[in-house]
């Protein structure tokens, strides 16, 4: 076993060395784009790559280039977010047409069977006895 010049045994300063290169990174994502935006400044290619790895949307638009991949990650989430919701707005739409046509239907139903233009059995709108 080799001692540097502090006499610290060559093989701890390995170990150190490869401790220092883990970062424990926040769970926010708005602290990890912060954290990306100064990787970019500084230039710590490292970082960045770890920053992008971090969720799989991230990681997903990272692999497009250019810019930020948080910003995208969040445009990406949104515009889908956004769609869903129209989706899901415009069937609950289509879902109260339908529903008032029907009513409708039935209600123009009755008030013809009622005027005698398309009354079969005389009994529409009473009810069936057991």
């Amino acid at each position: 076993m080799r001692k540097t010049a502090m006499g610290v045994p060559s093989i701890k300063l390995t170990k150190m060395a490869k401790l220092s290169q883990y970062v424990r990174l926040p769970q926010d994502q708005g602290h990890l784009q912060d954290l990306y935006i100064e990787a970019v400044y500084y230039n710590l290619k490292d970082l960045q790559d770890q920053l992008c790895h971090t969720s799989l949307m991230v990681t997903v638009m990272s692999w497009f280039g250019g810019g930020n991949p948080f910003q995208k990650a969040n445009k990406a989430v949104t515009a889908v977010r956004r769609s869903l919701f129209a989706v899901v707005g415009t069937s609950g739409i289509f879902a109260a047409v339908q529903s008032e046509a029907d009513w409708l239907r039935d209600r123009l139903k009755g008030l013809l069977g009622q005027k005698g233009g398309d009354d079969k059995s005389g009994t529409e709108g009473t009810p069936a006895l057991a």
